[in-house]
């Protein structure tokens, strides 16, 4: 999953929303409410990274999101920031990029 449009201030909620939305879909609510609270402290947090945008999120044993994941790093510009996350016993990759 990836979204490419920058997120500042206001308009962060209603994509903050979405992002949850399409998590739990995706990966069922306890993984969600753990890749969530990473993205509180990275990617949401304006004074850490200024004009992030291009969030991405794959589950590392799905070959069809990490292809994506690795073009949408590739497609970024400027910063990037990627982490590599274990929850549930599952391997998640996350990150975006950041500034101008």
């Amino acid at each position: 999953m990836c979204y490419n449009t920058s997120m500042k201030g206001d308009s962060k909620m209603t994509y903050k929303d979405i992002i949850r939305e399409e998590l739990v879909e995706r990966y069922g609510g306890k993984i969600s409410n753990r890749l969530m609270s990473k993205l509180e402290y990275t990617y949401f947090n304006d004074n850490e990274y200024d004009y992030a945008d291009n969030l991405r999120i794959a589950r590392a044993g799905n070959e069809e999101e990490v292809k994506e994941y690795v073009k949408d790093h590739n497609n970024g510009c400027c910063g990037y920031y990627d982490d590599v996350l274990v929850i549930e016993n599952d391997v998640f990759l996350m990150g975006f990029n950041y500034g101008h």
